[in-house]
């Protein structure tokens, strides 16, 4: 994939979120490097979805090096702008290789344009809402991708 290209693609949409957010031009410079390097490593295509299936889902840190997994998410629902899945009871593989699973029953919403992802957790209390300020997600391999920012709003 010839990156030039790459940069000349995304450049557009750098520009229409570090306006939207009123981002300085350290930060936008930094989204020049950081989101043609994602794609180029992790890919853009659209993989054939299939409803009902399971996919993996990854969390990415800048350096390229996996945050954090969770072994199973089921698509529940596609969008041209955005996926839907569910999960419970999911292991969760920590970057240290340490385990858990989650402990409610959880919808996930993942977009291809937008840099955050949606959370509602099934607690015995109610509904929880968690965003997550993250990349846009790529799929590859069955697999959801985005980097995380480690930047979170709880409802």
């Amino acid at each position: 994939m010839d990156s030039n290209l790459v940069i000349q693609r995304e450049r557009p949409i750098i520009d229409k979120i570090s306006d939207m957010y009123n981002y300085d031009s350290n930060i936008r410079h930094l989204l020049y490097i950081i989101i043609p390097a994602f794609i180029i490593k992790y890919g853009v295509q659209k993989e054939k979805l299939i409803i009902g299936k399971k996919y993996e889902i990854h969390a990415y840190k800048h350096t390229g090096n996996i945050h954090r997994s969770w072994d199973e998410a089921v698509l529940l629902e596609i969008n041209d702008d955005y996926l839907v899945f569910g999960n419970e009871r999911t292991k969760v593989t920590e970057s240290d290789g340490r385990t858990w699973r989650t402990k409610e029953p959880a919808v996930l919403c993942f977009y291809y344009n937008k840099w955050y992802n949606i959370i509602g957790q099934y607690k015995k209390d109610g509904i929880y809402f968690y965003c997550n300020i993250a990349s846009p997600i790529v799929i590859e391999d069955d697999t959801i991708k985005y980097i995380d920012y480690d930047l979170e709003l709880r409802v």
